[in-house]
């Protein structure tokens, strides 16, 4: 009701007297209530991890929210990324599908150039980062746990794309139904992973299902627009791959022959050069190149 007001400024075209029109507003109200299941399940599957360890032990909590906190900001990247996706796929789906799979060809390779060198430098810097911060007990916890929770956000964060899509074709109950299918597999699988493996066991279970549920999303998608998915899939993953493999070559190498906070920064600058350049030059196109060049 706020912003009635600027809307009838702002459009003339609505400055009239409002009458309702009921009819055809059953699809609307039903994509809304997806979305808002959806959305309403999501912070379910975000705590439910936290809500698992707490019934062990506090202190098991708060060593393993310490990298998790610092790693969930990695979500921010697709936060900002998936917005104008959702919106220009959601313009593109009729009168232009071909620009809907380039779209999504050229969302998924900026995500994987983007996300997997992040985490790698984090997983360098993980250990002797949480020492210098937090001590040596947050340290330990942390070389457990930080690469399967590593793991959980890269899925997250790719999983985001097929979810946006589905929205942008109006289908988010298969996003919505999926995680409400989740919550009970994922809470017995907390369960079971942490009375054998505590800690360990917590993000585990955590990373399985970030990685089930990114896959599924793929394949829910590439059931719903196989044309769009499915291209844009091979073309993302064939351009950015050779990037990535560098890129993890090189951090498994850091990580095995260096040492302490100074070494391993240097280290992750030094990837993410490395990273910058290949992505630049593998990852994207020349017409990318050139227009990123311009701006």
């Amino acid at each position: 009701l706020i912003w009635v007001p600027a809307v009838r400024r702002a459009v003339p075209a609505l400055a009239g007297r409002w009458r309702p029109v009921w009819r055809g507003n059953r699809p609307l109200l039903t994509f809304g209530a997806w979305v808002a299941l959806a959305n309403a399940a999501n912070p379910l599957l975000r705590y439910l991890d936290r809500l698992a360890l707490g019934g062990v032990s506090l202190s098991a909590v708060a060593l393993y929210a310490a990298p998790q906190e610092i790693i969930s900001r990695l979500s921010l990247i697709p936060a900002i990324i998936m917005p104008p996706v959702f919106a220009a796929s959601s313009a593109a789906q009729a009168a232009a599908p071909g620009a809907v799979t380039r779209l999504a060809s050229a969302t998924l390779r900026l995500l994987l150039v983007v996300l997997v060198p992040l985490a790698c430098a984090l997983w360098l810097l993980a250990t002797p980062g949480l020492a210098w911060w937090l001590g040596a007990e947050f340290a330990g916890a942390g070389a457990v746990v930080v690469p399967l929770l590593l793991v959980s956000a890269v899925a997250s964060g790719v999983a985001q794309l097929p979810g946006a899509l589905l929205q942008a074709h109006g289908r988010p109950d298969v996003h919505a139904r999926l995680q409400l299918i989740e919550v009970p597999f994922y809470g017995v699988a907390l369960w079971v992973l942490i009375s054998r493996y505590g800690l360990a066991g917590a993000a585990l279970a955590t990373a399985l299902r970030a990685v089930a549920d990114a896959l599924a999303l793929w394949v829910l998608a590439w059931r719903v627009q196989p044309d769009v998915i499915g291209p844009a899939l091979r073309a993302g993953v064939a351009r950015a791959l050779p990037a990535l493999l560098v890129v993890t070559g090189i951090t498994w190498v850091a990580f095995r022959v260096t040492e302490g906070l100074a070494a391993r920064l240097a280290a992750a600058v030094l990837l993410g050069l490395i990273g910058t350049g290949l992505a630049w030059y593998t990852a994207l196109t020349p017409d990318e190149r050139t227009r990123l060049g311009a701006a």
